[in-house]
């Protein structure tokens, strides 16, 4: 469930856009994530997903009021995971990959400091961070070719999420095999 707080500002954003246009979706996501702050406190702040949506939606936020016309609307969709591949590469950069935040609720306590845990989130946040960055650049290229094709930038946005989940959910068992190989 934390994993959908830490993302809910990212889901809520579209929903509220479609529902109440642009602005209100800015300020609708903006209020998620100062009320999950809030709630989650120092724990939240860790977590990068969650600080990237307060920076990206208190400045869309901004924008959004300042300029309504802005031609930034056009690209919101691809500004989205354009700013998740951003964060989650700082995380790496940083040594504070944000698959951590997530892997640590589920893996036990005594792993989070060896060097297979820390190897298998670098991977993981950088399969996640190509993912994204991925889906910003069609989404972006087809938003300026093509703004109707909604299923082009459907299924770019679903399997920019899909791929990594699978990923997700392999990858760790398999570089647990093949450590206890080595």
């Amino acid at each position: 469930m934390s994993q959908l707080r830490s993302f809910a500002p990212w889901i809520a954003y579209p929903a509220a856009s479609a529902l109440f246009g642009w602005q209100a979706g800015a300020a609708v996501a903006l209020g998620f994530c100062i009320v999950g702050l809030a709630r989650d406190g120092r724990s939240a702040a860790a977590d990068t997903v969650r600080m990237a949506a307060l920076v990206f939606f208190a400045a869309l936020s901004a924008v959004a009021y300042a300029d309504p016309a802005t031609v930034l609307h056009q690209y919101v969709p691809a500004l989205i995971p354009a700013t998740l591949a951003a964060a989650a590469a700082v995380s790496i950069v940083v040594a504070r990959p944000f698959t951590v935040t997530f892997a640590k609720r589920v893996a036990p306590r005594e792993f989070w400091d060896t060097p297979l845990f820390v190897h298998i989130n670098v991977v993981l946040t950088g399969v996640w961070a190509t993912s994204f960055a991925i889906t910003a650049a069609i989404i972006a290229v087809t938003l300026t070719v093509a703004p109707h094709a909604v299923g082009v930038l459907l299924g770019a946005q679903v399997a920019g999420f899909v791929v990594p989940m699978r990923i997700t959910r392999w990858y760790p068992a398999k570089a647990r095999a093949r450590y206890a190989l080595a």
